[in-house]
């Protein structure tokens, strides 16, 4: 049986993988997944790239993703700073301090 492509779930991405290719990793509701390459054109195409090229990747940016037709709401948003969180610059994460009360361990 296909999967219910309308419930899948973007796990990461649009991420500009190897050789400028854009990909993206879906999960389907029944927990299966698969790596999916945009096809000007043609959309969201399985295969194009393999798991490993997402771990350089870098997330497409909003001209990238206009020049190649992905439309807007499909471009990831960027994360919300946590309260009394540091952004980390180069990384692109955040360094929570260890004093936060809401990192305590509760007794």
């Amino acid at each position: 049986m296909a999967p219910n492509l309308k419930s899948l779930k973007v796990l990461t991405g649009p991420t500009v993988v190897a050789n400028g290719v854009v990909g993206r990793v879906v999960e389907f509701p029944d927990a299966s997944g698969r790596v999916e390459t945009w096809a000007a054109g043609s959309g969201w195409v399985e295969g194009g790239a393999s798991l490993d090229e997402f771990i350089m990747g870098r997330p497409v940016s909003a001209d990238l993703a206009k020049r190649l037709g992905i439309p807007a709401e499909e471009l990831r948003q960027p994360l919300q700073t946590p309260s009394g969180a540091t952004e980390v610059k180069s990384g692109g994460g955040y360094v929570l301090p260890t004093d936060n009360p809401s990192l305590r361990k509760r007794r």
